[in-house]
């Protein structure tokens, strides 16, 4: 649907979609039903889940970046989320990692190829902007 209507878009436009899929609680049985989580041998444990959800994920933004490549204006892609810090005994639920939040940015124009770096989620929507002012120029 997004997809589509960037196409279909003849003005500038900023679109926020949020995807709760790879989201907790990740309790055993939630994927009990679910034939591909089963094909794959998936066990119940909360990794398992997370990974699953995960993986959708991943094919998602493959998805989008694909798309707005053949978009004949410029695009860019923000993700972020999957909290994996908060997993059911992977860290101490007080640890300040805890809310880390892993991100991404594609493209963003002279940063060039693995460039990492650390920022706050609350400072995601700011590089977003810069971003997106220096495509407009």
């Amino acid at each position: 649907f997004v997809l589509d209507w960037l196409a279909a878009c003849r003005e500038p436009a900023f679109v926020f979609v949020i995807t709760m899929e790879a989201h907790g609680p990740w309790r055993p049985g939630r994927l009990a039903r679910d034939p591909a989580f089963q094909e794959k041998g998936g066990a119940d444990t909360a990794m398992d889940v997370y990974l699953h959800h995960l993986g959708h994920t991943d094919a998602l933004l493959g998805e989008m970046a694909d798309g707005l490549s053949a978009l004949p204006r410029p695009a860019a892609l923000c993700a972020y989320g999957d909290h994996v810090g908060c997993l059911p005994g992977l860290h101490d639920p007080w640890d300040a990692g805890c809310t880390a939040t892993d991100w991404v940015l594609w493209p963003e124009p002279g940063a060039g190829a693995g460039t990492t770096r650390s920022l706050r989620p609350e400072e995601i929507g700011d590089l977003l902007w810069d971003t997106a002012m220096r495509a407009r120029s």
